[in-house]
């Protein structure tokens, strides 16, 4: 079979600079997933193995990716445990938003809430038992700047659930 790359040269700023479509996917396409391949690999490493026993060269090996790729992406391991906790982060809050959203809206029992938000968090971490870890242990492990990020993430992860059941409450006459 016979590979084409398309090369398109561009004047940027006096440099000349290629970008060449490998089999119809774009160089931004491959960056893009190249990185979701890493996370992937990162939530196996990081959730399986920890953290601070983990290797650069653990995730890229799992991924499947030379660190070259790896370092296109992330500029250390801490880097890409904040990318994994991220990424687990949001599916969590879409299922929990999810659960929240089928509730009865005219429900004022903001117990009923707070009881289906639990439910489907705990199923969100039951389906995948490295989601919980990187969530509520690996976090703990790493560099400041990344638990500073992490922190921030959870207060306002608990401004939104705060909101939404104030204002389910009060919709409904019950004092918050």
């Amino acid at each position: 079979m016979l590979l084409h790359a398309c090369v398109n040269i561009a004047w940027e700023g006096g440099d000349v600079t290629k970008q060449r479509s490998y089999l119809g996917e774009s160089p931004e396409d491959r960056v893009s997933r190249r990185r979701a391949q890493m996370i992937e690999a990162g939530l196996e490493v990081f959730g399986s193995v920890g953290y601070q026993r983990s290797r650069v060269s653990d995730v890229c090996d799992v991924a499947g990716l030379s660190k070259r790729y790896f370092y296109e992406s992330f500029a250390d391991r801490a880097a890409l445990l904040l990318a994994v906790y991220q990424h687990v982060d949001a599916a969590q809050r879409d299922v929990v938003l999810a659960a929240l959203g089928a509730v009865d809206p005219d429900e004022g029992d903001v117990m009923v809430l707070v009881r289906t938000s639990l439910l489907a968090q705990l199923d969100f971490l039951a389906e995948d038992r490295r989601r919980g870890r990187i969530l509520y242990v690996e976090m703990y492990q790493a560099t400041d700047p990344v638990t500073e990020a992490y922190r921030a993430s959870l207060d306002a992860w608990a401004g939104v659930v705060a909101e939404i059941l104030g204002e389910r409450a009060s919709k409904n006459g019950v004092s918050p």
